[in-house]
């Protein structure tokens, strides 16, 4: 996950399980706080890793900065979330969610609570609690990180990779106070031989008027990143279908989807690989390249 900027803070979590603290200007470790139970180390994706990775980046929300660490409810005991003061890394509370048993995943704000995957917990206190809200973002059981497209006969597992807020779902999406904006994979899935028919579908809606838009895209299309910015929903991915060619960025008016520009870039792009900021994008390619597109 991207660092979170906070008043001159710049803080991140690792695959050493820990939780560090740069002073945004000259990148100056401000405090690093061990969030993984103990310093035990096991080879993960070919690499020297914490039993307890950090996972989900960190949430800022409400003065405090939430983080979690562990790769499975059952593994090694549990998900271990915790809550911390920004400036100081000193820990306001700690718990370690009886129950939870699927993957630690993307830390998502409500209005006094916090999310992660099917658990919510009390911003303030981090005791399990349950509201009616449907406004925010929600994931299917694989979670928001994951980037796999899971479609399967079987109802129970139709859906395992989705995401959702309110009335709204896709494999992908992106939402402002205005619009929601999303990206869903071909629904028809046959229940002999697996095989995936039918057209893929990239859509916007306005949240005032009610009004939207949508457009078809080939079977085998995969968007892997969506940015609103302002007016304009910038997408990234392969997105002609199963011509791997075909990675690009593309922006999109938001009114109408109207394609303003395109630009193919080589090789294919991460999951979650669009930023944008400063009247620029940022894309990150699996080559390990960043590209900054924008004026000059």
């Amino acid at each position: 996950c991207p660092p979170t900027v906070y008043r001159g803070l710049c803080l991140f979590g690792a695959r050493d399980g820990c939780v560090y603290c740069l002073r945004a200007r000259d990148g100056e470790l401000v405090w690093r706080f061990r969030a993984a139970p103990d310093n035990r180390r096991i080879v993960a994706y070919g690499q020297l890793e914490s039993r307890w990775p950090v996972v989900g980046g960190v949430l800022v929300h409400d003065k405090l900065a939430y983080f979690a660490v562990g790769r499975h409810g059952a593994a090694d005991g549990g998900v271990h979330v915790y809550a911390a003061e920004p400036a100081s890394g000193k820990v306001v509370w700690h718990s370690n969610p009886e129950g939870y048993g699927t993957l630690p995943d993307l830390l998502v704000a409500g209005d006094d609570e916090i999310h992660m995957a099917d658990w919510e917990f009390d911003a303030k206190t981090g005791e399990p609690s349950s509201s009616t809200a449907r406004e925010y973002l929600r994931a299917s059981r694989l979670g928001l990180l994951n980037n796999a497209w899971y479609k399967r006969p079987i109802a129970l597992r139709k859906n395992l990779q989705q995401w959702s807020i309110g009335q709204a779902s896709g494999q992908m999406l992106a939402f402002n106070k205005e619009w929601i904006c999303g990206f869903t994979g071909p629904s028809t899935v046959n229940g002999g031989d697996g095989q995936i028919s039918g057209d893929c579908q990239l859509f916007a809606k306005s949240l005032v008027s009610g009004r939207g838009w949508s457009t078809k895209m080939p079977l085998g299309t995969q968007i892997k990143s969506m940015v609103l910015a302002d007016k304009t929903l910038f997408v990234a991915g392969r997105l002609v279908g199963f011509d791997t060619a075909s990675n690009a960025v593309r922006a999109l008016a938001i009114n109408d989807g109207k394609e303003l520009a395109e630009l193919p870039v080589a090789g294919p792009v991460v999951h979650e690989c669009l930023s944008v900021a400063g009247g620029r994008a940022y894309l990150s390619l699996h080559s390990g390249k960043v590209i900054c597109l924008g004026a000059n």
